[in-house]
């Protein structure tokens, strides 16, 4: 395929995307990703991983998409602004933003499949489409194609958007124009791993998953999940390090319809909580990360924000 080829079908592909309502869309060249080897082989010897067992397998696929997408040449990273117009009330059980609203898996993979079709029967390409449904390291691809760089606070952070955005990829047999790697820009800034009240980020761009109140209310199954000595009101993920980030000032509303806020989300007190039984939650939250947690999780959490409120 010549360059101008190339051009074009890279140009078409990420006009497919931003038409779909993603924020930004870049290209990389698939290969296997060695200098991020070392980095998350410590990060799971250390443990830092927790109970999330599944960071351990595929570690094949996980460094390598060829591995994953036999014939795959293309890594295409799509990300989609969620950031909210409206946020809850600073008193009442906070939600982490990505949760306002649909469950953003399913919304993006949606969107991405529907482009995929669409090369599919244009030109013949084969690939796949992940939304964090498989052993694909996001982040790194985000960094390799030039969206953005990992933070201290091991988010991907946008020179234009922040990083309240979800990703998702395609992962091709086409070759397209790439890219050039991002460049860390957090510079001296220190805010997020100041500002995170249970020290989870031990170092730059390390998460101790263990004392992440993120991983505590939605990933930890346990009945007793306490390794920390207060929520610091989260019923549901944690934004903090996100919330303190230069970077973030530049965050705006989000477009897309599905990732607008339910409105009781709103109004959810303690006490509105604690009238939802099970079946309650079941038919008010479906099809929302909030899921993730259960009801049960959630119950559990809640339990553990009253006895701080002693109510």
């Amino acid at each position: 395929m010549t360059d101008k080829s190339l051009e074009i079908l890279t140009e078409h592909i990420k006009s497919l995307i931003l038409e779909q309502g993603f924020t930004d869309v870049t290209f990389a060249r698939v290969r296997k990703l060695d200098e991020y080897i070392p980095s998350f082989t410590q990060w799971l010897e250390k443990d830092y991983h927790a109970e999330m067992s599944f960071m351990e397998n595929y570690k094949d696929k996980r460094v390598d998409p060829a591995v994953l997408v036999p014939g795959a040449k293309s890594v295409v990273v799509a990300i989609m602004n969620y950031y909210p117009e409206n946020k809850q009330p600073g008193e009442i059980p906070q939600i982490a933003k990505y949760a306002y609203g649909r469950d953003y898996h399913k919304v993006l993979k949606k969107k991405l499949l529907k482009v995929l079709n669409q090369l599919v029967a244009e030109y013949g390409i084969s690939g796949r489409a992940f939304v964090d449904s498989a052993p694909v390291m996001e982040k790194p691809w985000g960094e390799i194609s030039g969206m953005g760089w990992i933070g201290k606070n091991g988010c991907l952070i946008h020179p234009r958007s922040g990083s309240y955005f979800v990703m998702g990829e395609l992962i091709i047999d086409a070759e397209l124009e790439y890219g050039k790697p991002a460049v860390m820009a957090c510079g001296s800034c220190m805010k997020c791993i100041n500002a995170c009240p249970t020290k989870a980020i031990v170092a730059p761009g390390v998460i101790n998953s263990e004392k992440c109140l993120s991983y505590l209310t939605i990933e930890k199954k346990d009945e007793e999940i306490w390794e920390v000595d207060s929520m610091y009101n989260r019923v549901f993920g944690c934004d903090i390090c996100q919330d303190v980030c230069p970077w973030n000032k530049k965050s705006k509303p989000t477009t897309e319809p599905d990732f607008n806020p339910r409105n009781d989300l709103m109004k959810l007190t303690v006490d509105r909580w604690s009238e939802y039984n099970e079946q309650d939650f079941n038919r008010s939250f479906a099809g929302t990360p909030l899921m993730r947690a259960g009801y049960k999780g959630i119950q559990r959490t809640l339990k553990k924000i009253k006895a701080e409120r002693n109510v």
